[in-house]
């Protein structure tokens, strides 16, 4: 049997999309495993635990399975990682992100499953000697979706989630063969605050283009600099590795 997302990928996107909801509970909830009543244990309110429910119904088509996986039944945190863990592996659901909104009003783009690991199987072919990932970047989009969920599932390596985190432990452990999954923002913070960064690893980037000036410092540290051409609404069709300023079609796609 197929699958589209494990257990533990579908808890990190849980959890990270509760604490956008709950921010109060960043002190608490990134340290400890979900478990329990969401409202008792957790620490969440009945406001908050129907937005959830509605973000998961609406991402992964839930409700077209019937009642059987309908969250709001149940409050414990199992029984609804159990029901969304099912819905997220029917591949006959569609998938559903929506645009940032940085140029309109946010638009619902719909994705088939299959399709997303047949572009998840060309960055696995990319970045086969990845031993580990630090994802900077929320998997709620459809970028950090593929970097921080899909591929390090289909990889089967590990993943340090440091959107809630400093970036003082990436600084001091990333590796050779480590990939930092982050945007031109942030990799601009990263060479105007630190004199020193890891160096063999590759980072990635997205969202928008990276100055050159930020590529050429990150290549500086010995580092490769991949950016990824896509959209909500197509997901990664492209790649350049610098010093390139063309890009590279994924192999599945034509011009």
């Amino acid at each position: 049997m197929r699958t589209f997302l494990s257990f533990p990928a579908i808890e990190r996107l849980f959890t990270s999309r509760l604490l956008e909801i709950a921010p109060r509970l960043i002190p608490t909830i990134p340290n400890s495993q979900l478990k329990g009543d969401l409202q008792d244990d957790i620490g969440l309110d009945s406001i908050e635990i129907m937005e959830l429910a509605a973000y998961f119904h609406g991402k992964f088509h839930m409700m077209e399975l019937g009642t059987d996986v309908y969250l709001l039944s149940s409050r414990r945190f199992e029984d609804w990682l159990t029901r969304i863990h099912q819905a997220a592996n029917d591949f006959h659901l569609p998938i559903t992100f929506f645009t940032s909104g940085s140029t309109g009003e946010p638009k619902a783009c719909q994705h088939d499953k299959t399709w997303l690991l047949q572009e998840c199987a060309s960055w696995v072919e990319i970045l086969q000697n990845t031993n580990k990932i630090w994802g900077s970047v929320s998997p709620k989009h459809i970028y950090g979706f593929i970097f921080t969920l899909l591929l390090p599932d289909q990889l089967g390596c590990p993943i340090e989630d440091l959107t809630k985190k400093t970036l003082t432990r990436f600084i001091k452990e990333a590796e050779k063969g480590s990939v930092f999954i982050g945007f031109p923002d942030l990799y601009q913070f990263l060479v105007n605050s630190f004199t020193k960064l890891p160096s063999g690893i590759t980072a990635i980037s997205s969202t928008a283009k990276l100055p050159s000036s930020t590529r050429r410092r990150l290549s500086a540290h010995d580092i490769e600099v991949m950016e990824i051409y896509g959209s909500s609404e197509t997901g990664g069709i492209g790649y350049r590795i610098f010093p390139e300023n063309t890009y590279t079609l994924l192999p599945f796609c034509e011009r």
